[in-house]
């Protein structure tokens, strides 16, 4: 069956639903660890890895010779969001992922990236996507941003910003036989979003940019030398622009690193500014690292001398924690600053336990709250790397829901259950979020692409991920679907062809919350057309029917206990039970049908009929049921009882079979309504009555 709903207050519109998909299964602590007692019986374990220094990437790198793999069209990607581009030049950041999307002030959305579009040479450049206020993106695979005087350079490592409200600014670096120059592309086109970027040098000498704009337009960028050596310290830089980037600021340094951690945002609701890093306790190794910031009230005047905070100040003892080199930092709209980064134990031997824990600090409360930890045993199996720069839990963003002011935080998970044949975990994307500043929920898998032992364009390792800074309803996400697990830069896996996928996802609601999930087989395989009914006390009050990918939803719920019911032509119908729904959240519920052998093609609707509506009558609502008994092009109208039309329900070709339509009628008056069908050459009509 297929649900059409209308006017639903909450309702996530348009085709992005359709491309959404939240995680399948969500494994609890238990199994996980069986299943990593299970794996040390087959393959080795190890707990601890010894401290290494890894080059930092400039992209001036020799490729890998080896073949390369272009995006298989027909290969199924378990991967969910819809296709804004692609990549042969996997690896998008160092150290801290920062900001590759955003939203603007009339919610039009810039997504950038760094793109090699060929192989085995691949011009290396940067590309961008833009979505308008009606979900339609301006481009298919993206169009490039860089314009390089000289054709030799290689441009790439961006972030990006919203300068004026509604005009993307890029910034990125290229390199030329002699130097590295940092550049910001602004859009400035009367009508943005095609893609007119005026361009202009910000930095030579200094790349990796990160970039923050204030509410003031002045632009902000923090940029960080190349050093020589992996075990070489570098300088970062900063720098302003109060003319939209014609002209900077000298560069003022902020401090000496190990890693490219360096990470800056403006306040929505002040003129503060803060710069965040994770800052070396010795110049040795990249591994021993406190979390420092530098703020500044007025964006101007800074004090990088003797106005440090370092908030872990981190002891070296035989169980000591440090940072490493991912975190991120946001204003929420209360004018409070959150930071969030990655620690693991060190002994002191110099060897890294694998369980990694994910930090929050609040600047409200002067505290250090834990998000997650993975993996929950400090074991990890051999032969399935994360790949350089990478922990098990790595490439951290947030984002702030302006209204509600509650702070979310995705990230990158690696798993020993699922891992390349080339030897590198496979990634996933997580989520969490805090309603109070304090508190974390436990994290929901977004993306659940699990394809262990996959071979070079059949992986699927969701990895490199950015997160919108505002969230209103929805969450807005861009990652790189890499093909083959590991950064190829790092030569790390088979080069692949990787899809860049936009994933938008319901975030919290004003009103309840929200069920959301996949019906499958009993052996994980998606099952379109799946009846889907929620049921409080015995009353319907939703149904849905699932897409080509198994996905249903069911969004405005109020704070109860529901019941769901499954129901599909050849499976056996499915009832859970204590579905709790809690304010301001989503439950992921994922739901397996067992098959009764039926054919299913035995089952489609003998003629055409139009059902009586249910309930009726009604309050506000009521589901519409009608069958084809062939593809057709549908009409579905309602009529009040003088004759005049008050609104088209459905008008579209619809595929044979049962299918259900739900009509919001909470602006229409009570009285009697008449709904007409026509299909193909059928007609008929039926009463409904509306009471409120």
């Amino acid at each position: 069956m297929e649900k059409i709903t209308y006017n639903c207050k909450f309702q996530h519109n348009g085709p992005n639903y359709k491309e959404f998909k939240m995680a399948r299964k969500i494994l609890s602590y238990i199994i996980i660890i069986a299943v990593l007692s299970t794996a040390s019986l087959e393959a080795e374990v190890i707990k601890s890895m010894p401290m290494q220094n890894h080059m930092i990437l400039t992209g001036a790198e020799t490729y890998p010779h080896a073949s390369g793999y272009p995006l298989n069209p027909g290969v199924i990607t378990q991967s969910p969001g819809i296709i804004i581009g692609t990549t042969w030049y996997d690896y998008q950041t160092n150290g801290s992922t920062g900001n590759r999307i955003a939203l603007t002030d009339s919610n039009t959305i810039y997504v950038s990236w760094m793109n090699a579009y060929a192989w085995p040479t691949p011009p290396r450049h940067v590309f961008h996507n833009y979505r308008d206020a009606n979900g339609n993106w301006n481009f298919d695979m993206g169009l490039k941003v860089d314009e390089r005087p000289d054709n030799s350079a290689s441009a790439g490592y961006t972030t990006l910003d919203i300068y004026q409200g509604y005009r993307g600014a890029i910034d990125y670096h290229y390199s030329t036989a002699t130097s590295y120059i940092t550049r910001l592309a602004v859009d400035n086109a009367d009508y943005p979003g095609w893609g007119y970027f005026q361009r202009y040098n910000v930095y030579v000498g200094a790349i990796w940019p990160y970039i923050a704009i204030d509410r003031n337009n002045r632009i902000h960028i923090v940029i960080t030398e190349p050093a020589d050596n992996a075990e070489d310290p570098h300088q970062v830089f900063y720098v302003r622009s109060a003319d939209g980037g014609e002209t900077w600021t000298t560069g003022e340094i902020v401090d000496t690193l190990m890693t490219i951690s360096t990470v800056i945002d403006a306040s929505p609701v002040s003129d503060k500014v803060i710069i965040a890093y994770t800052h070396p306790t010795d110049y040795e190794t990249q591994w021993h690292n406190d979390i420092m910031y530098i703020l500044s009230e007025d964006g101007i005047s800074w004090d990088f001398r003797y106005g440090k905070v370092n908030i872990t100040n981190y002891l070296q003892d035989n169980d000591s924690l440090w940072a490493y080199t991912d975190m991120d930092v946001i204003f929420d709209y209360n004018d409070n600053f959150h930071l969030i980064w990655n620690a693991q134990t060190i002994d002191s031997d110099g060897y890294i336990q694998w369980n990694t824990r994910l930090f929050h600090y609040n600047s409200a409360t002067e505290e250090i709250n834990l998000i997650h930890m993975w993996p929950l045993e400090d074991v990890w199996i051999v032969g399935c790397d994360c790949g350089a720069w990478n922990r098990p839990i790595c490439k951290m963003n947030m984002g702030v829901q302006e209204g509600t002011n509650i702070l979310f935080t995705t990230w990158t998970q690696f798993d020993t259950t699922d891992c390349s044949q080339g030897g590198y975990a496979n990634g996933e994307l997580y989520m969490s979020y805090t309603s109070d500043g304090i508190s974390w929920e436990e994290p929901v898998n977004l993306t659940n692409s699990h394809t262990d032992d996959c071979f070079p364009e059949e992986c699927d390792s969701d990895h490199w991920s950015s997160l919108a800074d505002v969230a209103h309803e929805n969450l807005h996400i861009m990652y790189i679907n890499d093909k083959d697990a590991g950064g190829i830069p790092q030569t790390e896996g088979a080069p692949t062809e990787s899809p860049v996928m936009y994933l938008e996802i319901p975030a919290l609601y004003e009103e309840g919350g929200a069920i959301v999930g996949i019906v499958t087989t009993n052996e994980n395989t998606p099952i379109e057309g799946a009846f889907v009914r929620v049921l409080l006390d015995g009353n319907q009050i939703e149904t849905d029917s699932t897409g080509t990918n198994g996905r249903y939803g069911f969004f405005c719920l109020s704070e109860d206990s529901y019941t769901l019911e499954v129901t599909k032509t050849g499976y056996i119908p499915a009832l859970v039970e204590n579905v709790e729904v809690t304010n301001y959240w989503t439950k992921i519920l994922d739901i397996d049908l067992v098959s009764t052998g039926v054919d299913e093609e035995t089952a489609l609707p003998e003629r055409f009929n139009l059902g009586q509506n249910y309930p009726n009558p009604f309050n506000e609502k009521t589901t519409i049921s009608f069958e084809l008994k062939k593809p057709s092009q549908v009409l579905l109208e309602v009529f009040d009882i003088t004759g005049a039309k008050i609104i088209t329900l459905v008008d579209e070709y619809m595929p044979a079979g049962s299918h259900l339509v739900t009509w919001e009628a909470c602006d229409f008056a009570s009285g009697v309504y008449y709904y007409r069908l026509k299909a193909s050459d059928y007609s008929d009509v039926k009463q409904a009555v509306l009471l409120k």
